[in-house]
This record gives C-alpha cells, structure tokens and sequence, in this order.
C-alpha cells in the first residue's frame, strides 16, 4: 500500500536513514522553494501548494523510472539485489 504514495518507493528503498531524508529535503526541495520565495514573496500560500503539487508529480514520475530500472535489473543479474 505504502508503494503507491508519492515519495513511499523512494524513502523505502534509497533513502533509509534519517541522516538521508534530511540530506534529501535540503540538497532537492529546500534551495528551490526559498529561491522562489523570494521571487515571489506576495503569494506564499498559493506558491507553497504549487510548490508541493509540482514537487509530488516530478518525484512520482522519477519514482517509476526507480520501479522499472529496479524490476529490470533484478531480471538480469544472477544475485540481483532486491529494493523492496
């Protein structure tokens, strides 16, 4: 159930540690959101659901090339490492 969430695959199979997720927000979301902050200072509301809905659709997009180059992997190697 857990895989289908936006996020879930990635968290669950690259980013285990908490060390990871908090590198991960401020390496990918955190410079993105402030820069655009301060472009857009007047309508934070609006930028910060925005901000959220393109972030969740790119990563969802990402996290199925994840699946696929995963499930096409472990059919080709002989002890294949298995993500999740």
């Amino acid at each position: 159930m857990s895989s289908i969430l936006p996020l879930a695959y990635l968290f669950e199979s690259r980013l285990k540690s908490v060390y990871e997720k908090v590198s991960w927000l401020i390496i990918y979301v955190l410079p993105l959101f402030v820069i655009l902050f301060y472009l857009v200072p007047s309508a934070f509301i609006y930028l910060a659901l925005s901000y959220g809905l393109i972030l969740l659709s790119f990563f969802s997009i990402y996290e199925t090339g994840y699946l696929e180059n995963d499930v096409f992997t472990t059919k080709r190697e002989s002890s294949p490492t298995y993500r999740v």
